[in-house]
């Protein structure tokens, strides 16, 4: 969202301050409230997308560490107690997948190469 136009409108009218002056000020608040609300609303969703994504990794890790210890003490059975749930609930889409692994591939290159966020390059899950 670029105000900057409408930001330098109202400024030149600082010094013949009227009515009109008062609501350009005001819609141009409920433009940014919007816009900030907006983009609240997709910060949320995309969080609890994540939050989501991270609890599957997070089980099939505990999946994969509950196989692991059970090849590591050969022919003793070790238990580990986990939440049954089918293995439908947490497929995810092959497309989902690819993200996510592209992403992990991303900030272990990031770690390697030593990039930053502040840097020219860009993670993200699109």
């Amino acid at each position: 969202m670029d105000i900057s136009a409408d930001v330098n409108a109202i400024i030149s009218q600082a010094s013949d301050w009227n009515f009109a002056g008062d609501c350009a000020l005001l819609e141009l608040m409920k433009r940014i409230s919007q816009n900030l609300h907006e983009r609240g609303e997709r910060t949320t969703k995309n969080l609890i997308q994540f939050e989501t994504n991270v609890r599957r990794a997070d089980i099939a890790l505990d999946n994969a560490t509950n196989s692991l210890r059970s090849l590591q003490f050969g022919q003793q059975f070790v238990e580990y107690r986990v939440e049954e749930v089918e293995d439908d609930d947490f497929a995810l889409p092959e497309e989902e997948v690819k993200k996510v692994l592209m992403y992990i591939l991303a900030v272990i290159a990031c770690m390697y190469f030593g990039l930053n966020r502040h840097s020219n390059h860009s993670l993200s899950l699109r």
